[in-house]
């Protein structure tokens, strides 16, 4: 009964956050507030220690840092610093 209880609990959560992120995304936010906005609503769902999303250049060939929130790593690229992409597949 108390498993049950706690599916119910966690899926209750789940949908709402997803709801959350579908108003966010909806929004008309600045960017960077916009990544900010996710990441606190992803954190609910997933426990991470940093999250990063990049964007993948096709004319470049460059994988490109747009944003990064959690613990820091030096060896992590600069926001908007690019890594080839050639050789990594």
């Amino acid at each position: 009964m108390q498993v049950r209880r706690d599916q119910t609990q966690q899926s209750s959560l789940e949908n709402a956050t997803l709801a959350e992120i579908g108003r966010i995304v909806a929004s008309s936010l600045d960017i960077n507030e916009f990544y900010d906005a996710l990441a606190k609503q992803v954190r609910k769902l997933i426990k991470f220690e940093r999250m990063l999303v990049s964007q993948i250049e096709v004319d470049s060939g460059n994988n490109l840092k747009i944003y990064f929130t959690g613990t820091d790593v030096p060896t992590l690229l600069q926001p908007l610093e690019g890594v080839p992409l050639s050789g990594t597949m």
